[in-house]
């Protein structure tokens, strides 16, 4: 993929297993889909005069919710403040930050898990 001016950006999901469990929430990981996109300065270098191409990295950069690819893009296009783009950019830029918060409430409530479930087993997994 590199070769072809890909980048893994993500997995968008993980497949798992194990043996003695019904619901396959943890276990060894037994497959994935992986996302791979061009950066936004190829996109940006190839394919600046055609607009539907550009259109369509950035829905697929929401539907991913890479909303850091979004701004990049938008700022090196110089559509951040363009009229056509602005609301979109807008939009993107609230729910980058929206996301940021879930992320720091779900490992803050992580940290509180561990600690409420601390008395279980201290010992070292790996010696």
């Amino acid at each position: 993929m590199f070769k072809h001016d890909f980048e893994f950006i993500d997995f968008t999901s993980l497949t798992r297993w194990q043996r003695d469990a019904y619901r396959n929430s943890l276990g060894n990981c037994m497959g994935a889909d992986a996302l791979f996109l061009r950066s936004p300065e190829y996109v940006f270098a190839h394919h600046k005069e055609d607009i539907d191409k550009l259109k369509a990295y950035l829905s697929i950069c929401l539907i991913y919710k890479r909303y850091d690819l979004i701004c990049i893009t938008l700022k090196l296009f110089s559509l951040d403040k363009s009229k056509d783009f602005i609301k979109f950019f807008k939009i993107s830029t609230t729910l980058r930050r929206r996301l940021h918060a879930a992320d720091r409430v779900s490992r803050f409530s992580n940290h509180i898990i561990g600690f409420c479930a601390s008395e279980t087993d201290n010992s070292r997994m790996f010696y």
